[in-house]
């Protein structure tokens, strides 16, 4: 795993479309990954629990995660709803928090 700062988007297109496993959150870059035929796991992160009975979405498996705690969950989403790409908003995405996930 290797965090990539000021690459070329076209190498960030050619990494995702080469994964067999990815781990997505917010936004519409994702799209990205129906051309994929490679992917066979999908980590996505949701802003509430959710219904875990679908996690097979056409060729790929999807895993469902979300913030434990409430109060960290609300106050996260309340952060980072509407992506500016501020400080606090990099900050909140790079910090720990106990999830939950579907098994």
């Amino acid at each position: 795993f290797t965090f990539r700062f000021n690459q070329k988007l076209v190498d960030d297109l050619h990494i995702l479309l080469c994964a067999n496993e990815v781990a997505v959150s917010r936004g519409t870059f994702q799209t990205v990954l129906q051309l994929s035929q490679n992917l066979l796991i999908k980590h996505n992160f949701n802003y509430e629990p959710t219904n875990c009975s679908v996690t097979v979405r056409g060729e790929h498996q999807e895993k469902m995660y979300w913030i434990a705690n409430s109060q960290q969950r609300d106050q996260f989403r309340s952060e980072n709803g509407d992506w500016k790409n501020t400080e606090r908003q990099r900050h909140n995405m790079n910090s720990y928090f106990r999830m939950i996930s579907c098994a």
